[in-house]
C-alpha cells in the first residue's frame, strides 16, 4: 500500500498543480507494456512460413499500448487471430491471449509510472 505524506496545504496544492498528469505522460509505461505483449505474442503466433510473426510490431504511441500484426503483404493476420467460420478457419487468438496474459503486468506498470511521476513532484 502506498501512502502520501502531506506537509502543508500550500506545498501539496503546488505539487498537484505541477503534476498535471495526463495519459500521454505515461508513454514510458505504454512502451514497456507494448514490448512485453509483443514478446509474449511471438510464440503464440501461428507459424508456417514465418511471414505472420515477422509482422508483429509495437506501435509508438503516447496514450496507449498498441501491438499490431499483419499488413499489406500479410493480410490474413486478422483471420488467423479471430478466425473465419465460413472457411473453417479456427481463431487462434494469439494477440488476445498475449494481452490477457499481461493484464496484471500492465496495471502494475501504470501504477509504477504514476508513482514515479508523483514522487517527481515531491509528494
Amino acid at each position: 500500500m502506498q501512502f502520501v505524506k502531506v506537509y502543508g496545504n500550500e506545498r501539496t496544492a503546488r505539487a498537484f498543480r505541477e503534476l498535471r498528469l495526463k495519459v500521454r505522460d505515461l508513454h514510458r509505461a505504454w512502451k514497456r507494456i507494448g514490448a512485453k505483449i509483443k514478446a509474449d505474442a511471438v510464440p503464440l503466433t501461428p507459424f508456417l512460413s514465418g511471414a505472420l510473426v515477422s509482422t508483429l510490431r509495437q506501435g509508438n504511441t503516447k496514450t496507449q499500448a498498441v501491438v499490431r500484426a499483419g499488413g499489406r503483404r500479410v493480410e490474413y493476420a486478422g483471420v488467423q487471430n479471430y478466425g473465419w467460420p465460413g472457411h473453417n478457419i479456427q481463431a487462434k487468438h494469439f494477440l488476445n491471449l498475449a494481452l490477457e496474459a499481461n493484464e496484471d503486468y500492465a496495471e502494475d506498470e501504470v501504477a509504477r509510472e504514476i508513482d514515479r511521476l508523483v514522487r517527481g513532484v515531491g509528494l
